[in-house]
């Protein structure tokens, strides 16, 4: 049997709660994006908060913060097949218990660490890489589409950091954008708008792009290593790279 959720993470820790009270389930997957397979049994887990809760909080008492991080981040992830090996990750967790952030030689513990720190890597990534500009109307924007789901990871950092500014970060993939004010924020689903940029931030702009060529030192340039702190597919929203898109399309990180 197959549980569906929502999408959500509340979702998932819902079918989660499910496999122990209703039934175990041999897989999870998310509703969107399933391919009702002719010869699979399926079951839609509608979201429970407080069942999602009592998962949570066993998460929480049970368990290092690493392994609820790792569990987190992994849900995050692009990849196809993480409600599944999250579904056989907690099943060994709640049975071998604390001991679970120690199993590194277990193929589901490792691809679980391994893929969480995937996505805690690119979130610190676009700790740096993330741009803002200001538009008309005196807000700062930054746009990007991260191969993970990390928008309310870096949310809270971006809140802190531009205090009573506001700010929209949009993640063109996934068509949401976290919307801030005064240290705060909140997540909305977002259909991409055309925005003007002011004229100051245009001679900012232009004046950034002349600093970021100036310093550049010819003999020590090296494309490779630049690629690997700055790869090519984040290069498309990032202004000091703007005038290499020609260049490099077509081109892989």
């Amino acid at each position: 049997m197959t549980y569906l959720h929502d999408g959500t993470l509340d979702g998932f820790l819902t079918c989660i709660y499910a496999h122990y009270h209703s039934g175990k389930a041999d897989n999870i997957h998310a509703e969107k994006g399933y391919g009702y397979p002719l010869l699979e049994e399926w079951k839609v887990v509608e979201t429970v908060d407080w069942q999602a809760r009592k998962v949570y909080d066993a998460l929480e008492e049970r368990f290092p913060r690493q392994v609820f991080l790792d569990v987190y981040h992994t849900f995050l992830s692009n990849r196809e097949d993480k409600d599944g090996i999250l579904l056989r990750y907690l099943v060994l967790a709640f049975k071998v218990g604390a001991d679970i952030d120690r199993l590194h030689g277990d193929p589901v513990v490792h691809q679980v660490k391994k893929t969480g720190r995937q996505v805690a890597f690119e979130r610190h990534r676009f700790l740096g890489l993330l741009r803002f500009a200001e538009m008309e109307g005196k807000f700062l924007l930054a746009r990007f589409a991260p191969d993970a789901d990390i928008l309310e990871l870096v949310a809270g950092h971006f809140a802190d950091r531009l205090g009573q500014e506001r700010f929209i970060i949009e993640d063109t993939k996934r068509k949401k954008a976290v919307v801030g004010m005064d240290g705060k924020w909140v997540l909305a689903d977002w259909e991409g708008k055309d925005w003007n940029t002011s004229k100051e931030e245009e001679g900012m702009q232009g004046l950034w792009k002349a600093y970021f060529h100036a310093v550049a030192i010819e003999g020590r340039k090296n494309p490779k290593l630049q690629r690997q702190f700055v790869p090519l597919k984040y290069r498309s929203m990032m202004l000091e790279f703007s005038e290499d898109k020609k260049r490099d399309t077509g081109k892989k990180s």
